[in-house]
């Protein structure tokens, strides 16, 4: 039994990282441009793209199915 949990396991985690690996790759592709890609409020941190967590978590919902 434990053989079936370890595999399924395994399968789990490897789609896991794969949609980990897609989000990092379409995040690479959008440039800082000063203002959060959601909310579009200033951000004076240079390189930052999003305001917050919350704008980012937003984000990536929204662009969840974009192709990269």
């Amino acid at each position: 039994m434990s053989d079936e949990v370890d595999i399924a396991d395994e399968v789990a985690e490897t789609i896991l990282q794969a949609q980990i690996e897609k989000a990092r790759r379409q995040q690479d592709t959008v440039q800082a441009t000063g203002f959060c890609l959601f909310c579009d409020e200033p951000i004076e941190e240079p390189g930052r793209r999003w305001c917050s967590s919350e704008c980012r978590d937003d984000w990536e919902l929204e662009h969840k199915d974009d192709t990269v």
